[in-house]
């Protein structure tokens, strides 16, 4: 028996693109607006670096476990965990941005999320894309 082209499922790229597109914008609209962000908030230049560096060493050390994963769970089921993190960690990073320009979040506990939410969760996140999106 062989397969009608009318019902075997297609490879939905432009969705798959759209996804990739959507997830870089969004690694990419805070980096005009962190340094001026981190002195509002009162941080130091060397907490945003570490803090940037937190998001790209999450990138390189979590890419090859979402890649596994995005094998034995299926690609679908990765780019949605992958997207549900992104948002919950960086709607988290706006709250806490948002604290520590009214002043009520400082110093260590500040930097701490800071790293947390933008660096290792939104790190963490972001890299299930690329490897997902390629396979």
């Amino acid at each position: 028996m062989t397969a009608d082209p009318t019902t075997t499922a297609r490879p939905q790229i432009g969705l798959l693109l759209s996804s990739v597109f959507l997830a870089y914008l969004g690694q990419m609209t805070l980096n005009p607006i962190i340094a001026p962000l981190s002195r509002e908030v009162g941080l130091a230049e060397w907490q945003i670096v570490v803090t940037i560096g937190a998001a790209a060493a999450m990138l390189v050390i979590t890419s090859q476990f979402w890649g596994r994963r995005s094998q034995s769970w299926g690609r679908k089921p990765v780019l949605v965990a992958a997207f549900a993190l992104a948002t919950t960690t960086m709607t988290a990073f706006a709250l806490v941005a948002w604290l520590g320009m009214a002043g009520l979040l400082t110093g260590t506990g500040l930097f701490a999320l800071f790293v947390l939410l933008r660096g290792i969760g939104f790190g963490s996140a972001i890299a299930a894309v690329p490897p997902t999106a390629q396979a």
